[in-house]
């Protein structure tokens, strides 16, 4: 039993020593994030940030590019209202920073998703809404309870 008990408390320590270390080789984007008490971390509502972190990485956009914070915390570019057109397919995408988009907001994969069903939509007259909603960093678990407790509230 003893034996147990001190693998338990070196693992504890190793991890312990493994998340102070990988602390310093971690860069996070600034200024834009704020504590969430229940997601970890929203993006601040009702903000924009200049992206310059990614240009030496992405040479498809080697110039800064503004990401836009609506009231809810998303990356989107007005607010989204609970009730929703009658005619509008909402469609909510969850995710890190692929789904966040390293891009400009018109480059990201929600925004050329919507635009798609958009353009083939427009035959029919339905719309559609692809609202982002990826965060860096979320892990399943948090996409789980912002889906589960956030999301469902909207229609």
């Amino acid at each position: 039993m003893s034996i147990v008990a001190v693998n338990l408390v070196v693992l504890a320590v190793l991890v312990g020593l493994l998340e102070i270390v990988s602390s310093f080789y971690v860069t996070w984007p600034r200024g834009n994030r704020v504590p969430h008490p229940i997601l970890h971390h929203t993006w601040k509502p009702n903000s924009s940030f200049v992206h310059r972190e990614w240009i030496a990485d992405n040479p498809d956009f080697p110039e800064p590019y503004t990401h836009a914070y609506n009231a809810q915390g998303w990356l989107e570019d007005y607010d989204v209202v609970r009730e929703k057109d009658s005619d509008v397919f909402r469609v909510y995408y969850l995710g890190d920073s692929f789904t966040e988009g390293t891009a400009p907001m018109d480059g990201s994969m929600p925004s050329l998703v919507e635009a798609e069903l958009n353009r083939l939509g427009a035959a029919t007259g339905q719309r559609f809404e692809v609202i982002n909603a990826g965060t860096s960093s979320h892990s399943p678990t948090i996409h789980y309870i912002n889906m589960r407790y956030v999301l469902l509230e909207y229609d």
